[in-house]
């Protein structure tokens, strides 16, 4: 099995984006700068910045930090704590050089006596006018450090050259504001970088989108600070619409709709964005393959392997010719020198599974690469753990029915039931392949499809009564057919070991976000579920309506991406409107949402619900009126005259 953490050894081909990093921090005239490497979660953020970080580090002239947003987020000032960091990464380099390391003692001073400030904000202004006998009150533990997560050590010398005693402060007396304190480290930091023997300072801030948002905007301040020092670069990963959403909600009170003040804050602040996209069909079976051969191959082979593969040029990167599949596999190994042991077939067997299923498996997960591998994962672990008990299963057998347990829970848990009932050989899956398979070869002539006809009616009559119309349900859902038409076939297989191996599984299989905590995956379950009580419904909305703003846009983006995939998720879309009026802040970027979505996902109650929400809310009149004009190109004609008829009484 593979680790579930970032790399540092590229499997995507993203040398592209390594080098678009590399040449800007090069460039002097571009420098200081903010580069944003924006992606969804499991896209590959942190391992490109780990890609970025091992050229970089290879230059003794360019100074590396790393600083994980998420890692300080109990610490009561994250701009000092980002401050922090970088002077005591920098002590660390320098520490032989008592002119630098004297005036990066003087610069961490301020950034105490700047958290001793925000004490005195904390415990009121009692505190600030109570004068000895507060500070008495406090304690001189407090006031030495005011909270002790605030000293970060993270590695760092913090601790060392951090600390400090009250007459360092002179807290009482000084009369400076705070901003003038912020212009002083500013001019402490360009002094201490032109003393230095660094070139270039670049600093990487991970995770910073699994951060509440005070967390988020005194990291993104802290930057600020550094922008006008020369030299100096900030790489940020992170998810844009979660950092935008934070944005929005600390600055609430002047945030109105239209105005887009989370965009224009990180526009302001980053100057050059680097998309991470979504991994294609190609991608993602290089991807997966790759990863098999790091388990088969030796290192030396691997190695070779990874390189031909990943160093594709030109045409081959968008024309769909992969170097690296089943079929090609052979001649590639031959053309490397790489011979495998006779007779040992894992690796071709792992190719073999990639190519059965990476269309599916591209389509459910989106062409998210730590998905991919957390499947595969799952895949892995259960012929191992039906090795211990002597039994073996077949990788492709076994990936057929977890993608059915994926991606179509319902149907999953239906199948496992019924298997148990007849010995692990559902006469259902055996009619089913019978009849799906048949489609697939296209028309026939009248006598054959007579002659089928006979027999499929002979298979069904083997089904109870009960199953016909479960039988017709599972015919006509896309994903059931093109899974149950591709090889291997299920219908003369025990089936019971591989539901033995997966029982209890179903919370393994969540699309819930990595970051959401456990009050939010439980709420996302009762709100993305199929049959929810309403009592049930109505509880989960009010945890909603109280949750961290982070969890609250990873659930709307869990949600919104659920609609997209379900061929009918018309109670997905009603409760995505609930948690609208749960949520007032999240009103407009739903409507957004709802006026991309493709209109056969639409049905009358949306029509209903989408008025709701103008009726207290002028502002949202026009865009209503939009979505409702886009809705009046139905394919049902009631939705389309419903649509129109509505949108004339707005």
């Amino acid at each position: 099995m593979w680790t579930d953490n970032d790399t540092d050894i590229d499997l995507i081909n993203y040398d592209h984006l390594v080098q678009s990093a590399i040449d800007i921090i090069s460039n002097e005239n571009l420098l200081p700068c903010t580069i944003g490497i924006y992606g969804e979660w499991g896209s590959g953020k942190s391992s490109l910045m780990r890609l970025i970080q091992k050229e970089l580090e290879s230059d003794e002239k360019i100074l590396v930090i790393k600083f994980n947003g998420w890692l300080f987020e109990g610490y009561e000032d994250a701009k000092s704590a980002l401050m922090e960091v970088i002077l005591n990464t920098l002590y660390e380099k320098e520490k032989n050089t008592k002119k630098v390391t004297k005036r990066i003692g003087k610069a961490l001073r301020k950034i105490q006596w700047l958290k001793l400030g925000k004490v005195a904000l904390k415990y009121g202004l009692g505190f600030a006018a109570a004068g000895p006998m507060g500070l008495a009150l406090l304690g001189a533990k407090d006031l030495q450090n005011p909270n002790p997560k605030s000293m970060p050590t993270q590695g760092q010398a913090v601790g060392n050259i951090g600390k400090a005693n009250l007459g360092d402060f002179d807290f009482l007396n000084r009369e400076q504001e705070p901003v003038v304190t912020i212009k002083e480290l500013h001019q402490d930091f360009e002094e201490i970088l032109e003393d230095t023997t660094v070139e270039k300072v670049v600093v990487f801030i991970d995770d910073l989108d699994r951060c509440n948002p005070d967390t988020i905007i005194e990291t993104l301040e802290a930057i600020k600070l550094f922008l006008f020092l020369k030299n100096t670069s900030f790489i940020i990963s992170a998810d844009e619409r979660i950092i935008e959403q934070g944005v929005k909600t600390k600055f609430k009170d002047v945030y109105s709709e239209g105005l887009g003040l989370g965009k224009q804050y990180l526009e302001k602040l980053i100057q050059f964005p680097i998309h991470i996209p979504r991994l294609s069909n190609n991608e993602m079976e290089i991807y997966s393959n790759l990863l098999f051969t790091s388990l088969y191959a030796e290192p030396k082979d691997f190695e070779k392997i990874r390189e031909s593969v990943i160093n594709q040029k030109g045409e081959q990167l968008y024309s769909g010719d992969i170097t690296y599949t089943f079929t090609n596999a052979s001649k590639l190994f031959q053309e490397l020198g790489i011979e495998f042991e006779k007779g040992k077939t894992d690796i071709t067997d792992a190719l073999a599974l990639t190519s059965e299923i990476i269309d599916v498996l591209v389509i459910q997960l989106q062409g998210n690469p730590r998905q991919c591998k957390r499947f595969l994962n799952t895949l892995l672990m259960r012929t191992k753990m039906a090795k211990t008990k002597e039994i073996t299963l077949s990788q492709r057998t076994l990936a057929k029915i977890m993608l059915l347990e994926y991606f179509s829970s319902k149907k999953y848990l239906f199948l496992a039931d019924l298997q148990a009932s007849e010995k692990g050989k559902p006469q259902l899956i055996s009619v089913l392949e019978k009849i799906l398979n048949k489609k697939k070869q296209g028309k026939q002539d009248k006598g054959e499809q007579k002659k089928d006809k006979q027999e499929d009616n002979t298979k069904k009559e083997i089904i109870p009564q009960t199953l016909i119309e479960v039988l017709k349900e599972w015919e006509e859902d896309t994903f059931i057919k093109k899974l149950m038409a591709s090889e291997p076939y299920l219908s003369n297989v025990d089936l019971r070991p591989y539901f033995y191996f997966s029982r209890k599984s179903q919370s393994s299989f969540s699309i819930v976000p990595l970051g959401m905590s456990s009050d939010a995956e439980s709420v996302f379950k009762d709100i993305s579920g199929e049959k929810t009580a309403k009592s049930i419904m109505k509880l989960a909305m009010e945890k909603f309506k109280n949750l961290s703003e982070v969890d609250v846009t990873q659930i709307i983006k869990a949600i919104q991406e659920k609609i997209l995939r379900d061929e009918k998720p018309s109670s997905l879309i009603t409760n995505l409107f609930k948690m609208g009026e749960v949520r007032k802040e999240l009103k407009s970027d739903i409507l957004d949402f709802i006026e991309n979505l493709p209109t056969e996902k639409v049905t009358a109650k949306n029509i209903n619900q989408i008025m709701d929400y103008q009726k207290d809310a002028p502002e949202f009149k026009l865009k209503v009126s939009q979505i409702l004009a886009k809705w009046s190109d139905h394919p049902t004609r009631t939705i389309s005259t419903l649509a129109k008829a509505t949108r004339k009484d707005i």
